[in-house]
């Protein structure tokens, strides 16, 4: 039986608004929570920075900042601006939430972007992608936590869900064996694609009672799709 799949996503944006970028800008966390039937799951992500770049690929896998290093041939030791150093990408934070690939997606994609307005104020956003996410991301919520220490006039967060615009539809056909169903719903029930398939002589044959089928079912997820 072949099963034709597709990669949907969903996008979430994490912003802050950091006016003329001080040295250690302003931090916060993201809570994740999500409520299953296998019990609750809580997650912290971060910090983040205005400095924090948005994949692994940016990340800076240089050795950590040591006063009075010197490594050879290249000087001195730096320290690296935090959210750039190895693991402290937005991806390789969400990536390691210990229950990402069970209860959110298969992998997750973000880019950033910074922009400054008329009053100097910049806006800096992580663009969150989740590649083929999972039912379970849809009852996912999330909150932004902050130090009030760090809080100023000129810093406040946002965390914004973004409504996907590609939403699943139309109708597929399975086959086995030679032998097709008929054009099924993309929203069909696991009892009517497994009836389709024991229809097929090729997956049951009512004569010798031979042959079976189960399908299962989850979802609908973030953008209509079933697994």
């Amino acid at each position: 039986m072949s099963i034709l799949t597709s990669a949907f996503s969903a996008s979430w944006s994490f912003v802050s608004y950091i006016s003329h970028l001080p040295s250690l800008s302003p931090s916060f966390l993201i809570s994740l929570y999500n409520y299953s039937e296998d019990g609750n799951h809580t997650a912290v992500v971060g910090p983040v920075y205005s400095t924090t770049v948005a994949m692994i690929s940016s990340e800076r896998n240089t050795q950590l900042y040591q006063p009075g290093v010197t490594i050879p041939n290249r000087g001195p030791t730096k320290p690296q601006p935090a959210g750039t150093r190895t693991s402290e990408s937005i991806q390789s934070l969400l990536r390691n939430v210990p229950f990402f690939s069970d209860l959110m997606a298969t992998d997750v994609s973000v880019t950033k972007s910074k922009v400054l307005d008329a009053n100097g104020d910049y806006t800096t956003t992580w663009s969150i992608t989740f590649i083929d996410p999972l039912p379970s991301l849809n009852q996912m919520t999330y909150q932004g936590i902050y130090d009030p220490s760090e809080m100023t006039d000129h810093f406040t967060a946002n965390l914004t869900r973004v409504t996907p615009v590609n939403v699943v539809g139309g109708s597929f056909i399975l086959s086995f064996d030679g032998q097709s169903t008929e054009s099924l719903p993309f929203d069909a029930t696991a009892m009517v694609v497994q009836n389709a398939l024991l229809n097929l002589t090729s997956v049951y044959d009512s004569i010798t009672d031979i042959g079976d089928v189960i399908v299962s079912r989850r979802g609908p997820g973030i953008n209509g799709q079933y697994r």
